[in-house]
């Protein structure tokens, strides 16, 4: 092929990561990127259409395509390729966390749910469909590692819509299990336990709650919280390495990360709205739906916070943002089973009978 040929020639690179091109077309040659505008202005500067970069002829080369591609923007794309030296122990690490903790959350997840599928009480199927959705989520994330490489951007979807409703569902358990076992907030024949502190209280007078007037707080404050992630900008997640002898391509995509910090935030932030301005609007009888919503943004929320820390704490080695996700999840689960399962379905120790100390003759008045 001429050089004449070369100049006219222009290849199209598809990959599976797309918005991230400019860092890999940049690996693939390390002529300057430059926009196609700069490209078209600089040809048509020279009377022979010869390419200028940055002021420089470039002269063609049989050997080596000069590349134009859209440079990335001020958004943090890095346009370089980063390969990273995993330690032993890193190598030991991301597959003891793949291999070994995710099966054994999965299995526990599933097994809290067969085991308690039919209790009646609400916290407790709360619970239950809350394990089932997280095994759901993180079964569609094994079939995206073992099928598609992680390069799957549905299979990731349902992975993330399945911790999402798993994380609603247990901040709903939590909730609904301290307002019936600890608080007594809607029990109307029962006075809550902020009763000491109020003077007069809602259920017996027409007088406000403090624990509705504490709630209402607190929604605008976790919706401020919302626009944290919000705020992040976005950044270029990928890095390259080698774990037991295979390169390792770890990545996590600007589409994906648009959801986790600008799509996700925004819809927490729209339920927390409507959950508080359900309560201002309906006082304490639309408690049961306000924990509803208020489960639902929380989960949402926690989600993204969870992923906005894991990724921005280790931006320079994605490996370990994978590894503790993993390690947090297994916590996730073996937490649930262990401070929820036994109180909620009943399985609660026998107390020790109480001992009665009688004082002695010479300690009575």
């Amino acid at each position: 092929m001429t050089p004449q040929l070369w100049k006219r020639l222009f290849i199209v690179l598809i990959v599976g990561f797309g918005l991230l091109t400019p860092a890999i077309v940049t690996v693939l040659d390390p002529v300057p990127s430059v926009t196609t505008a700069e490209v078209n202005r600089e040809r048509s500067g020279t009377p022979d259409g010869t390419l200028m970069i940055d002021g420089r002829k470039q002269t063609a080369d049989p050997t080596r395509l000069p590349t134009a591609c859209s440079r990335a923007s001020n958004t943090g794309l890095a346009q370089e390729k980063r390969r990273i030296h995993f330690t032993r122990f890193e190598q030991f690490m991301i597959c003891l966390t793949s291999f070994v903790l995710k099966p054994a959350y999965e299995i526990i997840a599933l097994l809290i749910f067969l085991l308690i599928r039919n209790r009646k009480d609400p916290p407790v199927r709360a619970l239950a469909w809350g394990m089932l959705a997280f095994f759901l989520g993180e079964s569609a994330c094994a079939i995206n590692f073992l099928f598609y490489r992680l390069d799957n951007f549905a299979w990731e979807f349902w992975h993330c819509y399945g911790m999402m409703i798993a994380f609603g569902f247990m901040v709903y358990a939590v909730m609904d299990f301290t307002d019936r076992h600890v608080l007594h907030f809607t029990d109307r024949g029962t006075g809550c336990v902020f009763l000491r502190f109020c003077h007069a209280c809602s259920k017996s007078s027409p007088s406000s709650c403090t624990i509705r007037r504490l709630v209402l707080f607190l929604i605008p404050a976790a919706g401020i919280l919302c626009l944290l992630p919000i705020s992040a900008p976005i950044k270029d997640l990928l890095c390259i390495g080698t774990v037991f002898y295979n390169d390792v391509l770890f990545a996590h995509p600007v589409l994906q990360q648009w959801f986790e910090i600008r799509i996700y935030p925004g819809v927490a932030l729209l339920f927390y709205l409507v959950a508080w301005l359900t309560l201002l609007r309906g006082k304490e009888e639309w408690w049961d739906g306000c924990k509803l919503l208020l489960a639902a943004a929380t989960g949402i929320l926690g989600f993204s916070l969870m992923r906005l820390t894991l990724f921005w704490v280790f931006s320079d080695n994605i490996l370990w943002a994978n590894t503790w996700e993993e390690i947090t999840e297994f916590l996730f689960v073996l937490g649930a089973g262990i401070f929820f399962y036994a109180p909620l379905t009943g399985a609660r120790p026998a107390l020790p009978p109480r001992r009665v100390v009688m004082p002695a003759e010479g300690d009575c008045a």
